[in-house]
C-alpha cells in the first residue's frame, strides 16, 4: 500500500471528521474503546482501566456456563502470555523460532 494514501484512508478520514465534530461540541475526551491498535497511539490515546460487571444467575446451568466461559478466556490469556515470552524470547536471540529446540535461554 502506498504510505502516502494512508493520510487520505476512510478510516483516517472518518477519525478526523469525528475528533472535528467532538471539539467543536466541546467534548474533552474521546474513548477510542478497548485494545491497543497502533491508530490509537497516533491519535495520543491514553490507555484506561477497564471495568467489567458480569451478572449470573443462580441457576446451576447459568453458573456453569459461566464457569466453562471463564476457563476459556483464562487460558485465551495463558496462551497469549506464553506466546508473547517465546516471541521475546526469540528476540534477544535465546534460538526459539530459529529451529532449535526448548524454550528458554541460558540465562533465564
Amino acid at each position: 500500500m502506498n504510505p502516502d494514501a494512508l493520510e487520505h484512508s476512510p478510516g483516517r478520514m472518518s477519525h478526523v471528521t469525528m475528533l472535528k465534530r467532538a471539539i467543536e461540541k466541546g467534548y474533552r475526551a474521546l474513548d477510542f474503546l478497548r485494545g491497543d491498535e497502533p491508530y490509537k497511539a497516533h491519535w495520543r490515546a491514553e490507555p484506561r482501566p477497564l471495568l467489567e460487571i458480569r451478572v449470573v444467575p443462580a441457576r446451576a446451568c447459568a453458573r456453569l456456563r459461566h464457569g466453562i466461559w471463564l476457563v476459556g478466556t483464562s487460558m485465551k490469556q495463558c496462551v497469549k502470555n506464553g506466546l508473547r515470552r517465546v516471541g521475546g524470547e526469540a528476540a534477544r536471540g535465546s534460538g526459539v523460532g530459529r529451529g532449535e529446540l526448548g524454550g528458554r535461554s541460558k540465562n533465564a
